[in-house]
C-alpha cells in the first residue's frame, strides 16, 4: 500500500509540472464558435489542506475537472473535484490514513459575480445522503469579483443541507438546523517588479456554526497571506506557492507550501 502511495505522489508532481497555473484545456481554441471548455485544473501536491480557517489534512494530493461554457458575460461550469491527503496533519506521520474528498458542483456566472452550489462528500461519498447529520454536506456560494483595477473578492458560503449538527455537548441536544456560513475577502496584490503574486484574505463566521471550528457565536476564522510565483521549466509551467494563516478563534498558526495550483 505504502508504494501505491508513493507512486500516485511522484505522479501528481509529474503531472503538476506540465499543468500551467491556468490549467489544461482539452477544447479546441475559444471562440465565439466553440464557447465550451474542458479544463483539468489545480492539479498539484500541498503539504497541508487548508479550508475555512481549518486544517483537514496533511501531505496531500488534488485536482479538478470542469467543464465550461462561456459567451461574453455570462458562465456555466460543471465540476468535480478531489482531495486524497497521506497523513492526518502536516505534523502528523506520513502514510497514516488522512482526509478525504470528492466534490461536484455547478456554477453561474455573469460578470463579477458568481454563484456556486457544491456537495462536499466524504467517504463512503454516495452511501450517505442530505438528511441533517449525514456525510454530504450542499454548500452554496455568492460571490463578486469587483476587477483587474480593485481585485478584490468578497464571498458568502452558507450549507443548505447536509452535515451541519454538532455531536458534543451541548449542541448534539439542540435539534435544529444551524445554517453555517462563512464570509470571506480576499485582495490581490504584488510589490512592484517582484515576481510573486499575494493574496491577502480574511475570514468570518457570523454566528454559531458547527461544520467550523465548532465555536459558538460570531468570529474570525481565517487570516492568511497566500504567496505564488510561477517557475519556467522550458515549455512547461510550474506553478509553487505557500499559505500563512491565524485562526483567531482557537489560536493555530495554519501553514501550506503547494505545487502545481
Amino acid at each position: 500500500m505504502k508504494k501505491v502511495y508513493l507512486a500516485a505522489f511522484v505522479a501528481a508532481v509529474m503531472v503538476s509540472a506540465s499543468v500551467s497555473a491556468q490549467g489544461v484545456d482539452f477544447s479546441e481554441a475559444s471562440s465565439n464558435d466553440n464557447p465550451f471548455t474542458l479544463e483539468l485544473s489545480e492539479v498539484g501536491v500541498s503539504t497541508s489542506y487548508l479550508w475555512r480557517g481549518q486544517e483537514l489534512g496533511g501531505l496531500n494530493v488534488q485536482g479538478d475537472l470542469s467543464l465550461s461554457y462561456e459567451v461574453d458575460d455570462f458562465s456555466a461550469s460543471l465540476g468535480t473535484w478531489f482531495v486524497h491527503a497521506f497523513q492526518e496533519s502536516i505534523y502528523g506521520p506520513f502514510m497514516k490514513q488522512g482526509y478525504q474528498e470528492w466534490d461536484f458542483y455547478a456554477s453561474l456566472g455573469f460578470g463579477g459575480t458568481s454563484l456556486t452550489l457544491t456537495d462536499y462528500m466524504a467517504p463512503p461519498y454516495f452511501k450517505t445522503g442530505l438528511s441533517k447529520g449525514e456525510g454530504h454536506a450542499l454548500d452554496a456560494t455568492l460571490e463578486h469579483f469587483f476587477g483587474d483595477s480593485f481585485p478584490l473578492t468578497l464571498s458568502w458560503s452558507t450549507i443548505l443541507l447536509g452535515g451541519d449538527d454538532m455531536e458534543e455537548q451541548p449542541f448534539a441536544s439542540i435539534d435544529k438546523r444551524f445554517y453555517s456560513s462563512y464570509a470571506e475577502a480576499s485582495y490581490d496584490f504584488s510589490l512592484g517588479d517582484f515576481p510573486v503574486d499575494f493574496t491577502a484574505s480574511v475570514g468570518f463566521v457570523p454566528w454559531t456554526s458547527p461544520y467550523i471550528d465548532d465555536a459558538e457565536g460570531a468570529h474570525f476564522a481565517w487570516l492568511g497571506l497566500r504567496a505564488g510565483y510561477d517557475i519556467s521549466l522550458g515549455s512547461f509551467v510550474l506553478p509553487v506557492s505557500t499559505t500563512l494563516g491565524l485562526n483567531p478563534t482557537d489560536g493555530k498558526f495554519l501553514w501550506s507550501v503547494a505545487i502545481g495550483f
